[in-house]
Order: C-alpha cells, then structure tokens, then sequence
C-alpha cells in the first residue's frame, strides 16, 4: 500500500490565534493555538520519514511567567497532530530557530547582551545540544552566524 502523502500548514486567524493543520486528500487535523506563532517550519527530526511541525509560539509558562519564545514540535501520529515536545526553555533565551534535516539551529541570548547560536537534535526528552556554531558574540554577530548557509547544516 503506498504511503498516504501528508503536510503540516499554519493558519494566522488573528495575533494569538493560529490553526495548524495537517491533511492529506483522505482527512485533515487541526490543532489550535492561541499564541502569537512567530516561526513555523516542519522538517523530519527523528529520520522516520514523517515531517514533523516546529511551531515558534510567544507564551507563558508554569515556571517562567513571563511571555517568551518557546518552541513546539508536533508530530504526525496516524494522520493526527500530537506533541512531541513543547519546550519552555533550551538553556538559554531562544530568539529564534529554523530547522533543515534532522537539526534544529537556535539563536539564543546569553547573559546580559550576548548571544550564541548552537544546533540542536532531537534527544529522547526534548533538545539534545549538539555544538555551538559561535558564543559569546554580539547581536549582530550572532544573527549572522544563525542566517549563513553552512554544508554542516
């Protein structure tokens, strides 16, 4: 039987509102989010085949009460959206994020007005570190270092 091809997609309903949807031409499911989505990529992190949903939302949590970038992946289990991890923090303040094979590349603050950059796989629980691309930079030298186009990523 072949493989029924499915896809994550986000819909911005209002500022805190998105809809994430995963279909196929048989079925769709919809998740709703009701945080502001600020990225949103999908890529196939545990190299089963299936594309996963990282989903960049701005909320609180039970331990940090202040609203911050947090990241969400979710999974396709049987054409249906369930969470792999919802992550409150990487060790660091996330900035941001994108995602291209089975890594993730974070940009986060250190302390004070320093940043780094460092890849990241799924682990069994949530992010496992892999390696810093740059530490202790500037702003914008981080931002570079988290856009530039490396054959290691």
């Amino acid at each position: 039987m072949a493989a029924r091809a499915q896809h994550f997609d986000i819909v911005t309903v209002h500022d805190s509102l998105s809809l994430l949807t995963l279909s196929s031409a048989e079925q769709t499911d919809t998740l709703e989010l009701p945080y502001q989505v600020y990225r949103f990529c999908t890529a196939d992190l545990n190299g089963d085949g299936k594309e996963e949903a990282l989903v960049g939302v701005v909320k609180p949590t039970r331990f940090f009460a202040q609203a911050d970038r947090r990241l969400f992946i979710l999974k396709n289990y049987d054409g249906h959206i369930r969470t792999l991890w919802r992550g409150s923090r990487i060790g660091r303040r996330l900035i941001d994020f994108r995602a291209k094979g089975m890594k993730i590349r974070c940009l986060m603050q250190m302390s004070g007005e320093r940043y780094a950059v460092g890849d990241f796989s799924l682990g069994r629980f949530g992010l496992r570190f892999e390696r810093f691309i740059i530490e202790d930079a500037s702003e914008e030298e981080g931002r570079r270092a988290f856009e530039e186009q490396d054959e290691d990523f």
